[in-house]
């Protein structure tokens, strides 16, 4: 997750009901996201995209492109912050375990936003496990982590309120 990637989120066309129809589709749609990383603005990398789809688009095909208005810069918070360190503590007391950093995407554009106006990092706690298959239709949260969490967050917001 800390390198920058394309993904499909959507392909449709043609005959959609049930049953087989052969025929050839007149149109297909296809949604596109981008995840950046810091350095990377977000207008550039959409005017790269559309340019290539637009260089690269077969013999008598037409591209019709909407980009949406959202868009977002990466953001990274710096790993010894001590905000963050902050965190990292409280998570270790919650947990029993030291806690390891593990370097993640997201999709939050607020975030960047409000490090940006505010200039203080800001810290995203999460909870989950492997298992839970985040954004998926079996998504699921294990409730102890939910208590656990809780505790993480109430010692987080004592610890940094004593900054």
């Amino acid at each position: 997750m800390a390198r920058p990637t394309l993904e499909v989120n959507g392909i449709f066309g043609g005959y959609q009901g049930e049953g087989t129809k052969t025929i050839i589709p007149s149109e297909a749609t296809a949604k596109l996201t981008c995840r950046l990383v810091p350095g990377q603005e977000p207008k550039q990398v959409q005017d790269a995209l559309v340019a290539f789809i637009e260089k690269n688009l077969p013999a008598g095909v037409t591209a019709e492109i909407k980009r949406e208005a959202l868009a977002a810069r990466a953001y990274k918070v710096d790993p010894n912050h001590p905000l963050l360190l902050k965190a990292a503590d409280s998570y270790a007391e919650a947990f029993g375990r030291e806690t390891v950093f593990v370097r993640l995407g997201g999709s939050i554009p607020v975030v960047e936003t409000i490090d940006s106006l505010f200039q203080i990092p800001v810290v995203l706690l999460g909870f989950g496990t492997p298992e839970d298959n985040l954004h998926s239709p079996n998504e699921s949260f294990p409730l102890e982590h939910f208590a656990k969490g809780m505790d993480v967050l109430t010692r987080f917001y004592q610890s940094a309120g004593r900054m």
